[in-house]
């Protein structure tokens, strides 16, 4: 399940131009629609990996971070509007505990990644930050007992509205996420 944006920027980040750059990432997720899983098999765990290609601010200066489900609004692609970079956050998401769906949030330097993937239009490796998703939390539970996928419309009704991608912590460091998938 993937999420393949021009690019993203997630971070903070103190500038003398404009002083500080906050942005986070409210995101949808492609589905694999008419997948169904075979016969017997199950979910036993959820990661969500963030690929990005560079980054602006400091290189080894932490960020701290959280992953969150949508559980109001889901962004609409049809027609095609136009959502503004101050877009409250609060329409699509609750930011209530039970929306939070990683074991706990990670903290990561730019620089130093442990996780990375093939890439063949850059011939090069992407830098990722690999998530395990709580398998105590609602969503794990809801997205586990999936064994098929219908259409996207179905999908994000009743599968994932989507994800709110955030930092809690850092004001060094702004990250380009060029990818966004989920196994």
């Amino acid at each position: 399940i993937i999420s393949n944006p021009d690019s993203f920027l997630l971070g903070e980040r103190q500038t003398d131009a404009y002083g500080t750059i906050k942005a986070d990432i409210l995101t949808q997720l492609a589905c694999p629609v008419d997948y169904t899983y075979p016969e017997g098999t199950g979910g036993d765990s959820i990661r969500i990996f963030l690929y990005y290609n560079s980054w602006t601010g400091g290189d080894l200066s932490p960020i701290s971070i959280n992953i969150y489900e949508m559980d109001r609004e889901t962004l609409e692609y049809s027609p095609t509007p136009r959502y503004k970079t101050n877009e409250e956050v609060s329409r699509f998401c609750s930011l209530e505990d039970s929306t939070r769906i990683l074991e706990h949030e990670r903290i990561v330097v730019a620089k130093r990644y442990n996780d990375s993937a093939y890439s063949a239009s850059l011939d090069a490796y992407l830098p990722a930050i690999s998530f395990k998703v709580d398998p105590n939390s609602a969503f794990f539970k809801r997205f586990a007992s999936v064994k098929a996928y219908g259409s996207q419309e179905d999908f994000n009704e009743h599968v994932l509205k989507g994800l709110y991608i955030t930092t809690d912590f850092g004001s060094s460091t702004a990250l380009h996420i060029s990818l966004i998938s989920m196994m």
